[in-house]
This record gives structure tokens, C-alpha cells and sequence, in this order.
């Protein structure tokens, strides 16, 4: 029996096929179209044990569980191969991405008006349409404020259980496991960087 908990916000959710934001091999995620939300699906499994999941048993050992994602994390590799070094209109960069995977046109439709693309990108609105060249600094520093936002959740849940070090190190490998490679070391030096000089 395959379980799935989906958290109670969820309304109308869609599957949809995306690439992986960090190796790009198509990957299955959820769209709920009324909240307009993205949701990774994240697979439990473990040998000779079972789960009570709401009065139901679940004897395999597997489940699987929707957790929330910003879109921004499919988009960076997007952008950094569609739109690097000069500005392009962001529905034909959608546009030319979806000739591969069709579904990405539903997902850009859905989600686009509620992101806020100057986190990853340089944007220019003309004549009401959105136009964007992808920044690599400032995606960096969109990083860096994920890691600082994951390593506060971390040292709450660790509290004392966890050096300063092992806590940059854990948050460091959750973010990594979103974003292409060639920006992970950026991302670390830049961690690195600022916990050795601010601390």
C-alpha cells in the first residue's frame, strides 16, 4: 500500500514533471494550482519496520511525505543556461524549456506571478512584460540567506547536541542537494567567508 501525507493547505494539487534542480533528470513533483505552491515528494523507506500513520498501518516501511519547495530552486539552472549574460523575456524562456517538458508552461503560468525573480535575476518590465537575466551574485547571496534562515531552524532542533561547525556543514549539504553544482562551492566559500570573518 503506498502512502502519501499531503499537508492540509493542499486543495488541487497536479503532477508535474520538472528537472531535478541539481543533476537536471526529470523529476516528479505536485503543483497545487489553488495555492499556487510547489511541492517536492520525499520518499521514506526502511527494511523490517512499519508505521501507524492515523490509525492505519502501514506494514511496508514506505512512505512518502509533500514538502513545500520555492520554485526559484528549478528556475536557477533554468536561467543560468537560458538566460546568462543578457535579458530575455521570461514567457520565452518557459516557452523554450516547455518544447522539452511540456508541463513547465502549466507550472511558469501558475507560479510566476507569485515569485519574486530579483532574488536569482537582474528583471526589466517592458511594456508590461517581464524581462530577466540571470545574476549569479545575486543568487548567491539568496543562497547565503537560505543557509542563515536553515542554520537557525537547525540550532533550534539540535540546540546543544551540535557545534557551530556541524550545523553550517549539515545546512550547507540540505541546500546543495537543490542547486547545481557548479554553484555549491560558491555557496560554501561564501558561508565559509562569512562565518570566519562576522562570526
Amino acid at each position: 500500500m503506498d502512502v502519501l501525507i499531503v499537508p492540509k493547505e493542499c486543495k488541487k494539487l497536479v503532477r508535474v514533471t520538472l528537472p531535478n534542480p541539481r543533476d537536471g533528470k526529470p523529476q516528479h513533483f505536485l503543483c497545487d494550482e489553488e495555492n499556487l505552491s510547489l511541492y517536492e515528494i520525499i520518499k521514506f523507506s526502511e527494511k523490517y519496520r512499519a508505521w501507524l500513520i492515523d490509525n492505519m498501518l502501514c506494514p511496508a516501511g514506505d512512505f512518502s511525505m509533500l514538502t513545500k519547495m520555492d520554485p526559484l530552486f528549478v528556475f536557477v539552472p533554468i536561467l543560468m543556461k537560458l538566460a546568462h549574460g543578457r535579458f530575455r523575456p521570461l514567457h520565452d524562456i518557459c516557452q523554450e524549456f516547455a518544447t522539452d517538458r511540456r508541463e513547465f508552461s502549466a507550472l511558469e503560468c501558475a507560479l510566476s506571478p507569485y515569485i519574486y525573480w530579483p532574488s536569482i535575476c537582474d528583471t526589466q518590465d517592458i511594456d508590461g512584460e517581464l524581462f530577466v537575466k540571470f545574476s549569479e551574485t545575486k543568487t548567491i547571496d539568496w543562497l547565503v540567506k537560505k543557509h542563515d534562515k536553515l542554520m537557525g531552524q537547525l540550532r533550534t532542533e539540535l540546540g546543544d547536541k551540535a557545534s557551530k561547525a556541524t550545523i553550517i556543514s549539515q545546512a550547507n549539504d540540505l541546500i546543495s542537494d537543490y542547486i547545481p553544482e557548479s554553484l555549491c562551492d560558491k555557496m560554501k566559500k561564501t558561508v565559509r567567508d562569512k562565518h570566519t570573518i562576522g562570526g
